[in-house]
């Protein structure tokens, strides 16, 4: 199997293991993190794990927006664009290499904008 750049997905035994530690984890540090930098870094380890064949990153994306929803966020479309998948690969990798920032920031000013485009929306000043 694959995975960014030069880091291979975990081995399918070890995805039991791991998923249960992502969840260990999640129950730790949910309420003690930020909500974005939680869900930031939800979405980087359950994409590490990669535990399905096919459908990893959308799971995880919808893992995001479920954190995020729970904590009175507005949903997030990730990676729209090409343009905007390419900086969402290269920041992940990034995040992989023991660089968590710029994924963190990446997904914050998703969530920033998605703020302020709903806070129009339901102002009524724009129709999106």
């Amino acid at each position: 199997m694959k995975g960014l750049a030069e880091h291979p997905y975990i081995s399918p035994f070890m995805i039991d293991e791991q998923m249960d530690e992502l969840i260990k984890w999640s129950k730790e540090v949910q309420l003690q993190l930020h909500p974005v930098q939680y869900v930031a870094e939800l979405h980087q380890r359950f994409v590490t794990i990669h535990p399905f064949i096919d459908g990893n990153g959308r799971t995880a994306r919808l893992l995001l927006n479920f954190a995020l929803t729970q904590a009175g966020y507005p949903v997030i479309s990730v990676s729209p664009t090409p343009a905007k998948r390419e900086k969402y690969l290269n920041a992940l990798e990034e995040a992989r290499n023991g660089k968590p920032d710029k994924f963190r920031n990446f997904i914050s000013s998703i969530v920033k904008f998605a703020i302020v485009s709903e806070t129009f929306r339901r102002c009524g000043k724009i129709e999106l």
